[in-house]
């Protein structure tokens, strides 16, 4: 009986010794790169990267199943009389000045013009963000190249466990890999058509759900729609990501994954060119950009440039001032409407009217203006130590075991 009880303290004590280990330590600085580029600053649109939300911060919140939570409002409630509804502002929120957070009423009170879901999901759109609180804070940018974040010490929700978190913007995937094998950096991007490589000892490869959509936008206002709709019903989506993307990504007529919005399906990628053919007017010509940075999307262009023109429209690809151009648009929100919003805001395009999901991106994408093709997923190479990485940029909870 007295071994059992020996060995049952052990097994305790290893448990124990096993979940320190595990624990979330503070400390350390992330090195990140990522091919975003534009500035993170207050004059900015905080929309523009990834990590904005790190640093800004809305009214309201959407979570990891798409529902709209308290965030710097705690809650809401509607003045029939006053025909608005009344936010309450969080007490505790410092800003970089160190002083609170006082809202006006422009920001509190919301005219009851809208359904509140509607007003909810607007409030949380990043370029409606309303206090510098987040749980990281700017020390140092190079814009366009280069940004340090520091913790917030005092920060609502609790100091995050790093200290401060280093990105390089701007860089490709294969300078960001190559950065990754020497040591320079501890969270890299990658290709989708780099996963198999990445499987190594001493590289932790993370794979989300589809989470970008890689679209063909007609920057050119000139271009008609016969000739935008014969290039999108000329492009062999199938053939493309079977042998180029090495079946990796899902092909896609929709500007949301299928797993986000659930009608992903409804949107048509069969390629048809003799239709094409009817549609294209006689000597329509097409210029495509190629961004030489883009190993993955260079490639694409220049197989869509022979799918297209064999629906008798001539191309030629460019660097600049093309007619279209082949983007990658990452989907920063779970809530379908939040998304397409936030597509329409960066994109430019006048943000479709508010109702079912299904119809809003059907309004979007209805004159061929943006041509989805595929949904890639975010893939990531990480060091063993770095631990928490989420998809979604939140750096909150990220946190390095020691080596």
């Amino acid at each position: 009986m007295r071994y059992r009880w020996i060995a049952l303290a052990i097994s305790c004590l290893s448990a124990v010794v096993a979940a320190g280990v595990l624990r979330p330590r503070y400390g350390g600085t992330l090195r990140v790169e990522t091919s975003a580029g534009p500035k993170i600053g207050a004059t900015e649109n905080p929309a523009a990267t990834p990590f904005a939300g790190q640093i800004y911060e809305t009214l309201v919140h959407c979570d990891s199943h798409g529902e709209m939570k308290p965030w710097l409002a705690t809650a809401w409630t509607h003045d029939a009389a006053m025909g608005k509804w009344i936010f309450s502002a969080r007490k505790n929120v410092v800003l970089p000045n160190g002083t609170l957070w006082t809202p006006g009423e422009d920001i509190l009170a919301v005219p009851d013009t809208k359904p509140l879901d509607e007003i909810l999901v607007e409030a949380s759109l990043q370029n409606k963000a309303v206090a510098e609180s987040g749980a990281f804070r700017i020390s140092n940018q190079r814009p366009g190249e280069f940004i340090r974040l520091v913790a917030n010490e005092n920060y609502w929700g609790g100091r995050p466990f790093l200290d401060s978190v280093e990105i390089q913007m701007g860089r490709t995937r294969h300078d960001q890999l190559l950065d990754f094998e020497l040591g320079k950096a501890d969270v890299v991007e990658a290709e989708i058509t780099d996963i198999k490589a990445l499987k190594q000892p001493n590289v932790v490869v993370q794979v989300s759900k589809p989470r970008e959509t890689i679209a063909l936008i007609f920057e050119n206002a000139k271009i008609s729609d016969p000739i935008r709709q014969a290039v999108a019903l000329s492009i062999d989506r199938s053939s493309m990501q079977r042998v180029m993307l090495d079946k990796q990504g899902e092909v896609s007529g929709a500007l949301l994954p299928q797993w986000i919005s659930g009608y992903a399906f409804l949107f048509p990628t069969a390629r048809d060119v003799a239709r094409a053919k009817d549609l294209a007017p006689p000597g329509a010509t097409l210029s495509l950009c190629e961004d030489p940075r883009d190993r993955v999307l260079r490639s694409l262009v220049d197989r869509i440039a022979v799918d297209v023109s064999q629906s008798g429209i001539a191309v030629r690809t460019a660097i600049s001032a093309c007619d279209a151009d082949l983007v990658r648009l990452p989907i920063r929100s779970v809530n379908p409407q939040q998304a397409l919003l936030s597509l329409a805001s960066e994109l430019r395009v006048s943000a479709p009217a508010w109702g079912p999901p299904f119809e809003m991106e059907r309004e979007l994408l209805h004159d061929y203006r943006i041509v989805p093709l595929f949904q890639f997923p975010f893939v990531y190479a990480l060091r063993p130590n770095v631990k928490n990485w989420s998809a979604q940029g939140d750096l909150a909870d990220v946190w390095l075991e020691e080596n």
